[in-house]
């Protein structure tokens, strides 16, 4: 008989253990997910130069860096990517948007235009995100390092033809590991990329 009790006694502890035990797993909170959007103003809109229209191609973006998790490099060749903090809509989205505010802004063009737009383009813009990360490797300050790839093609009754083909690079210091201060030095590095694209453009377009 004690024996008896003795288990049935061992076995409702056991049970309220497992028990109290699911009721920790349970109610122990999860890290929320945070997204971010990099946050480029364009410049104050110039008078823009009629007869010019652009038709800006999605910006393509390479496939390590496509997915909206934040990509870390942590030491040579090592990539990461962090479940919990990314972006708010995909990069490809997001780039295409900052490239034709800015390009609208800039003057050059009676009309910039999405790819959809059944309108006559005299120049069309191809663009490629071709580096996207945080550089967190050991030995060195934290960097937010965007690499950017430009192809203007100008659309002539013959055929389109490249007026300019041109890589951007820009690896911008930052204070810390956050993920706010990864989107800051995004930002910069983004706006100073398609600052330089605008004058190298500008020059050119008085050229042709």
């Amino acid at each position: 008989m004690s024996n008896n009790i003795a288990t049935i006694v061992t076995g409702t502890l056991l049970g309220l253990i497992f028990v109290i035990g699911g009721c920790f797993t349970l109610e122990r909170p999860s890290p929320d997910k945070q997204f971010y959007m990099l946050e480029v103003k364009a410049p104050e809109a110039k008078p823009s130069v009629t007869g010019r229209v652009l038709k800006i191609q999605n910006v393509g973006v390479s496939p390590q860096y496509a997915g909206k998790a934040f990509v870390y490099v942590r030491s040579h060749g090592v990539y990461t990517s962090d479940f919990y903090n990314g972006f708010f809509v995909a990069p490809s989205a997001m780039f295409t948007e900052l490239v034709r505010e800015w390009l609208g802004a800039s003057g050059l063009f009676g009309h910039v235009i999405e790819s959809s737009s059944y309108m006559e383009a005299t120049h069309i813009l191809e663009s490629t995100v071709t580096a996207l990360y945080g550089d967190y490797r050991v030995g060195q300050s934290p960097r937010a390092v965007v690499e950017m790839k430009f192809l203007l093609l100008e659309n002539s009754s013959s055929a389109p033809h490249a007026v300019l083909d041109k890589s951007y690079r820009l690896e911008i210091s930052i204070p810390g590991t956050s993920p706010n201060e990864l989107v800051k030095g995004w930002s910069v590095a983004t706006g100073r990329i398609l600052d330089g694209f605008a004058q190298n453009l500008s020059e050119v377009l008085k050229k042709v």
